[in-house]
């Protein structure tokens, strides 16, 4: 993982204007579908040291509060109809920032809040009708199917919910609703998927991360009364 203070040394920026420029050049496929923000929620505080973070994408991504189970059948179908594993190798973002804050450590209230800028060309999918898949089948779903699919297969025993056999009919019970009531789509209008707070996974392997608190940043040229709306203002220039 590369902190920005080695981008900055390598590249010899080090001074606010700079630091707009390479944003504008770097996230330029961003900039060009939307002027909004997108942010994210980053738990480990020495991720975002800096005025501004290279950080790597997960592939490996696990779910933090969500069922195991309905993760990797979420997965498997994103795969199945986009081709790749949106669930576990993408880069989760909302745009709304109270969101953001909730993936972040919420028990010891560990982390920053950040704005992020995915870095070259990606793809990106979301849900036209659900905010958050996981918690709407967490929520809606998923206590009903686990007692009803338990009392149905008492042979299974303790581990009931860990077999094969749970997640085979998961899956179909997930697969036969998915199309009309998730309604994932690819590539689709991501101004309309910010301004109505979707989850959006972002396909790409490199962002920017900027923490919105200022703490002890400094780069030459950054105005006294910093804020992130004077960020978003000054890449529209």
């Amino acid at each position: 993982m590369i902190s920005f203070k080695q981008f900055l040394v390598e590249d010899n920026i080090d001074d606010y204007e700079s630091m707009v420029q390479t944003i504008k050049k770097d996230c330029a496929y961003y900039l060009s579908l939307t002027d909004e923000l997108i942010y994210r929620g980053i738990s480990n505080s020495n991720s975002t040291k800096n005025m501004i973070n290279k950080l790597q994408v997960r592939t490996d991504r696990q779910p933090r509060d969500s069922s195991n189970a309905l993760h990797l059948v979420l997965n498997s179908y994103l795969k199945e109809k986009f081709g790749h594993p949106y669930r576990t190798n993408s880069l989760f973002v909302t745009g709304k920032k109270s969101i953001a804050q909730g993936y972040m450590n919420h028990k010891d209230k560990i982390g920053d809040l950040c704005i992020i800028f995915p870095i070259g060309k990606f793809d990106f999918c979301y849900s036209k009708e659900l905010i958050d898949v996981s918690w709407h089948f967490e929520a809606e779903y998923l206590d009903h199917f686990k007692s009803e699919f338990i009392s149905n297969y008492p042979e299974l025993g303790n581990n009931v919910l860990k077999s094969p056999e749970y997640l085979n009919e998961l899956k179909k019970f997930i697969y036969s609703i998915a199309d009309k009531e998730i309604d994932y789509v690819e590539n689709g209008d991501i101004e309309d998927a910010i301004g109505r707070n979707r989850e959006i996974m972002i396909k790409c392997n490199e962002y920017y991360a900027i923490p919105i608190e200022i703490k002890n940043f400094t780069l030459r040229g950054m105005p006294d009364d910093y804020d992130f709306r004077k960020l978003s203002k000054d890449l529209k220039k």
